[in-house]
């Protein structure tokens, strides 16, 4: 039994992308009888927020709470220098983190501590812990590349790639292992990164997960049979620049001038004021925003298909969006608007019986007649999970936390293992 504690942002109740395939690990390592600690955001600095039997949970927060005008001006002014300081604007965090470490290591010591890679500070405080307590094992999980991240790479945030290239080079050195996605192999084996190799592990996504289709499958139980609409919902992020709403909103509203259906978003992003003139707009469409996970799992059993929408990104960027793999262990029917020939989502549907993938530079009619008759043979079917969990079992929890284990404890049969 090993004794692991993650670091990372959004965990719980409202978790990130990151945290929910944190979870899906956690599940994974707990279930397999190891130690677990998670160290997240939360409302206040917390040692023990939520404790198990093999699973604690602690809580830092996010910035220190202000009481009087003075505080407020000085916290103002603290924040505007913290620029200087991007992308860890947040020192007063990393000391929560390292302080929670600590004392997590005086009551059971620790042996691996896995840090994602964003948001930055968890990073920062992983690698400060390690320099402190050098014996102790460091794995960064790359969910969010740091050196190669979108949002670096636009705006001003670009006045820093050049010192966060130095901070990955930084923070690699100094850690046991990294694990990679697979998405971004042609980046990390390329000759920038060789020094590295031998502590370079490669992982997907692992969100293949059966408890997610039995769970579906009992929330359909309970669902009336009697059903007239055709139910489409789409969750997570929407951004204006890389993942927006209009083509599928345009579909749609073509669509339910013969079929019945109703278009609901949870969602979270630039796209918000859209989506609410929109749903004020056509009794078609709904704009709920972001929602908790165990209300989402609620509202897609009681859909018929989910939506899906790829990420408009340059080439060289193959982020993947996690909830592809929620939607596809579902075994519901998929609607994905392709954002192009560079849509990594492609790779993953393609292998996806219960698929429809769109692209938005076909004939809009054709698109509609395809819509028309996915609808008509599809609603009400799902593919096995055995099929899914065979065909994407990279995309497991189970073969994440393998590598996990390989690397943790000298085994190397799983590195680079293509």
């Amino acid at each position: 039994m090993s004794h692991c504690v993650f670091l990372l942002g959004e965990y719980d109740p409202l978790p990130s992308a990151n945290g929910i395939c944190v979870k899906a690990l956690v599940d994974e390592m707990v279930f397999r009888g190891n130690k677990v600690d998670v160290i997240c955001n939360g409302e206040e600095y917390r040692f023990g927020y939520k404790q198990d039997i093999n699973i604690n949970i602690h809580t830092v927060l996010r910035e220190k709470k202000t009481k009087n005008q003075i505080d407020k001006c000085i916290h103002k002014f603290i924040s505007i220098a913290s620029l200087l300081s991007y992308p860890i604007r947040n020192t007063y965090q990393v000391k929560q983190c390292i302080q929670l470490l600590k004392k997590i290591n005086e009551i059971n010591e620790i042996d691996c501590v896995i840090v994602c890679q964003r948001p930055f500070v968890t990073t920062k405080a992983g690698v400060a812990f390690k320099e402190i307590f050098p014996d102790i094992k460091l794995f960064i999980y790359e969910l969010d590349s740091l050196g190669n991240d979108l949002f670096n790479n636009i705006g001003w945030r670009r006045i820093f790639i050049n010192k966060c290239k130095r901070m990955e080079d930084h923070y690699y050195s100094t850690s046991n292992a990294i694990l990679h996605l697979e998405c971004n192999r042609q980046l990390y084996e390329s000759e920038s990164y060789l020094k590295y190799r031998g502590k370079s592990f490669f992982v997907d996504i692992p969100l293949i997960e059966e408890k997610v289709y039995s769970e579906q499958t009992e929330f359909i139980k309970e669902l009336p049979l009697d059903r007239k609409e055709v139910n489409m919902i789409y969750s997570g992020v929407l951004l204006k620049e890389i993942r927006e709403p209009g083509y599928i909103i345009k579909l749609v509203k073509h669509l339910s001038e013969d079929i019945h259906c109703i278009l609901t978003f949870y969602s979270r992003g630039s796209c918000d004021d859209e989506l609410k003139k929109e749903s004020c707009e056509n009794d078609w469409i709904k704009s709920m925003g972001y929602v908790s996970r165990n209300v989402l799992d609620k509202e897609m059993a009681a859909s018929d298909f989910l939506i899906s929408i790829g990420n408009s990104l340059a080439e060289t960027n193959n982020a993947v969006p996690s909830k592809i793999f929620v939607y596809m262990s579902t075994g519901k029917p998929i609607i994905h608007i392709l954002s192009g020939d560079n849509d990594i989502c492609k790779k993953y549907y393609e292998n996806y019986p219960n698929i429809l993938l769109i692209d938005p530079r076909d004939d809009l009619k054709d698109n509609l007649r395809l819509l028309k008759r996915f609808v008509g043979e599809k609603r009400g079917t799902r593919v096995p999970f055995e099929i899914v969990s065979e065909t994407l079992y990279k995309n497991t929890p189970q073969y994440s936390v393998d590598v996990i284990e390989n690397a943790l404890h000298g085994r190397s049969s799983l590195r680079n293992l293509r």
